[in-house]
């Protein structure tokens, strides 16, 4: 005869899958029904799946060859687009169980995956294609293979290796998953094993020789992916500013979520000591603390955004679902997937709860601001540019390029950015050089009205319509559209 505890234990993972499901649908249905349009970097990334590469001006490869195969198999469309990284985010949380599953019960990987999958960040961004979802990803599976060998065999170091290799194809920080093991090593006194462990330098080896041929087209290219990182991360700006710092930690109780963090807090980092005398203790802890830790001084320094440390979280999530677990307190993590659960409800619904409390809807309120009417605008251009089909489209603004490349129709591939000062900012500029097209045609499209900055340029200037696109209330946002010839060169 079964025993009631066990019987429990079944009732409550059966629920948790059925929770899982639930989750999955609700996100599908609300990305189906919501009409997303493509933010302006998730636009730039699906062009670059359109031109296969070592590397992009901003980032390693794998987020365009990732998109390049979605797109072969589903098409182009914004939802089919978007579901990539809620299926990413999937398998993800299946890995983190399937990573719990290696040491513990049901109930604690049932319950860490639950918490990675409700928590803020992973709502929001299951909705957007971004590099933190791959590299996430990669992070999860490099773990994996590092469990792996820790209770099998060495041999599962090499899958790590590889792993990791695909983690720094996604996003640079991947390799902060490094001195995180150092880290680990040495709290267990095993640094010096660790370090002359065959396996674990092939491992290395194996990441490094799959990141060398972006290395080397970073070479070729200025190490212009490298100069991007270094100015957006703005650390030539030697400030040490402790606001930037408690910003960045404010935002990650928003990461993570609130109540989430506060347990994290009360019942992990406060009692560290604890995590010292386990094994895994020490591995979660130090996957969690030097990621966040780089990441804390990147903010402390310059800047940093509040998504660079959501790796840290895939092992915040499984620390403090162990440790709510084993010291019986499991009611705690079931409530801080409940308040996740809202969290995603208010994000989702945050419209609609506007509506119910009177709250206007206004640029300075609305979070999904950036990724509104580019449909509307790209439906416009489309009108305006069957009357000039041998125009090329022209603006000073990768922004506004990259949306209407993927939404004006037909696709106008050949769409160029203005660039007279022939600076290196974005993707378009380091790519394009309009010189070549001295004997063409272009329709301007920009925010700006005046044409002062084409005038050395052009010879023709002739307006040719503004674009009225609604915006909030009775606001509107103008684009102007002119006709551009006898192009003198820069």
């Amino acid at each position: 005869m079964l025993n009631v505890n066990v019987l429990y234990r079944r009732k409550s993972s059966l629920w948790g899958v059925l929770l899982c499901v639930g989750i999955v649908i609700y996100r599908l249905s609300v990305l189906y029904l919501g009409h997303m349009n493509l933010h302006f970097d998730e636009a730039q990334y699906w062009l670059w799946s359109h031109h296969l590469d070592w590397g992009y001006f901003s980032k390693p490869p794998m987020i365009a060859w990732a998109i390049y195969g979605q797109r072969f198999f589903f098409g182009d469309s914004e939802f089919a687009l978007k579901v990539l990284s809620l299926c990413v985010y999937i398998i993800s949380s299946c890995m983190i169980y399937l990573i719990c599953r290696i040491r513990y019960d049901r109930a604690i990987s049932l319950g860490a995956a639950l918490l990675f999958f409700t928590m803020p960040a992973v709502s929001l961004s299951s909705f957007i294609i971004s590099t933190d979802v791959f590299l996430i990803l990669f992070w999860i599976l490099a773990l994996w293979q590092v469990v792996k060998a820790l209770e099998f065999d060495d041999r599962h170091w090499l899958w790590a290796g590889f792993f990791a290799g695909c983690g720094l194809l996604t996003k640079y920080t991947m390799v902060l998953f490094l001195p995180s093991l150092f880290l680990f090593a040495g709290l267990g006194g095993r640094l010096n094993a660790f370090l002359k462990n065959r396996c674990v330098l092939l491992a290395m080896l194996i990441a490094f020789c799959m990141l060398l041929p972006n290395l080397l087209w970073n070479a070729s290219h200025d190490m212009v992916s490298f100069g991007h990182l270094y100015e957006i991360s703005q650390v030539e700006k030697k400030r040490l500013h402790f606001s930037e710092l408690f910003a960045f930690l404010g935002a990650q109780f928003g990461v993570f979520g609130l109540f989430s963090s506060v347990l994290l807090i009360r019942y992990c980092l406060w009692d560290y000591n604890r995590a010292l005398q386990d094994r895994y203790g020490r591995l979660w802890l130090s996957l969690f603390v030097v990621f966040l830790g780089v990441i804390c001084m990147q903010a402390f320094l310059s800047r940093a955004f509040a998504n660079w440390a959501a790796p840290s979280y895939v092992a915040a999530s499984i620390w403090l679902s162990v440790v709510l677990c084993q010291r019986h307190k499991s009611h705690l993590l079931a409530l801080a997937i409940a308040v996740n659960l809202v969290t995603m409800g208010l994000m989702y619904h945050y419209e609609m709860i506007y509506q119910v409390l009177g709250v206007e809807l206004t640029k300075k309120t609305d979070p999904m601001r950036m990724i509104r009417h580019w449909d509307t605008l790209g439906r416009e251009v489309s009108l305006v540019s069957q009357s000039y089909p041998d125009h090329i489209i022209l603006t000073e603004n990768r922004k506004i390029l990259g949306e209407l490349i993927y939404y004006v129709k037909p696709r106008p591939f050949n769409a160029q950015i203005f660039n007279p000062s022939h600076a290196v900012k974005n993707y378009f500029q380091h790519t394009q050089d309009l010189n070549q097209y001295k004997d063409r045609q272009f329709l301007w499209v920009s925010r700006e009205q005046s044409t002062v900055a084409l005038k050395p340029y052009f010879n023709v200037i002739e307006k040719v319509d503004t674009i009225l696109i609604p915006s909030y209330q009775q606001e509107v946002t103008p684009y102007y559209v002119y006709r551009l010839s006898e192009f003198s060169g820069y």
